[in-house]
């Protein structure tokens, strides 16, 4: 009887651990968007591998942003 408790303890810690990490490590639309913005003085700053065609990296207000041609 013990066994089956210490079993489905661990299943439960398992399933918080689960819940815990969808809660705070799984990333939304406005994180990428923050962490895609690079700080820079010129258009020269920002690397043009950061944006997928047809969008174009462009230096804003000092962050590179992605912009549509």
């Amino acid at each position: 009887m013990q066994r089956r408790k210490n079993m489905a303890q661990i299943q439960y810690m398992f399933y918080v651990f689960i819940i815990i990490l969808f809660v705070f490590f799984i990333p939304t639309k406005s994180t990428i968007r923050a962490l895609r913005m690079a700080p820079c003085k010129a258009r020269a700053d920002c690397s043009k591998l950061m944006c997928e065609l047809p969008k174009i990296s462009w230096c804003f207000h000092g962050y590179c942003e992605c912009v549509q041609v």
